[in-house]
């Protein structure tokens, strides 16, 4: 983990980093040229993202600070160490 913390810092900035840490996406540059039904529209995603819809209003910052205050569900905290070593173990293996 402390290597990860290095590179991470030593990053010029955030994509730089998921970039080294990742690899190469793992999307086609040509999913356009793919023979399918849909046609262009694999490209979209990667290019534009995939649109999501939320029906709540963007919470203020004293909502954030609420939640943040409030902490995280219960089943989060009773396994945090299981999580914890979870979330390592992605991090090394390059998710």
């Amino acid at each position: 983990m402390t290597a990860t913390v290095r590179n991470l810092r030593a990053a010029p900035n955030w994509e730089t980093f998921v970039r080294q840490r990742h690899g190469p996406s793992h999307l086609r540059d040509d999913p356009q040229d793919l023979p399918h039904p849909v046609g262009p529209f694999p490209a979209s995603p990667k290019e534009h993202g995939v649109p999501v819809a939320f029906n709540n209003k963007p919470w203020s910052l004293e909502e954030m600070d609420r939640v943040v205050k409030k902490g995280c569900h219960p089943a989060a905290q009773k396994h945090a160490s299981f999580i914890a070593k979870e979330m390592l173990e992605f991090a090394e293996s390059g998710h």
